[in-house]
């Protein structure tokens, strides 16, 4: 389902495009916080994907993966900021 991974970064840029990205940069606690539990979220996912596996979830499970990515946070927030000006 490569429509949550699409959706997940479409929402990663919505959230850039309104300064999230500016309370992670000045905050590194806070972005530190957000990796760790993204990092904890992920192995949780891999785990369950072997357990059951159904379309729906796969679609949300990949979904919040996008969204807790920190390489698509990075990517978006260097990628955006000279066309929102």
């Amino acid at each position: 389902m490569i429509l949550g991974g699409v959706l997940g970064l479409g929402f990663v840029s919505l959230e850039c495009c309104l300064g999230t990205s500016v309370i992670i940069i000045n905050h590194p606690n806070v972005f530190h916080i957000l990796k760790t539990i993204g990092g904890l979220y992920i192995l949780y996912l891999s785990y369950q994907m072997f357990i059951k596996n159904s379309k729906f979830q796969t679609f949300f499970k990949r979904f919040f993966i996008c969204n807790i990515n920190p390489k698509a946070w990075i990517f978006i927030s260097t990628l955006l900021p000279p066309f929102i000006r």
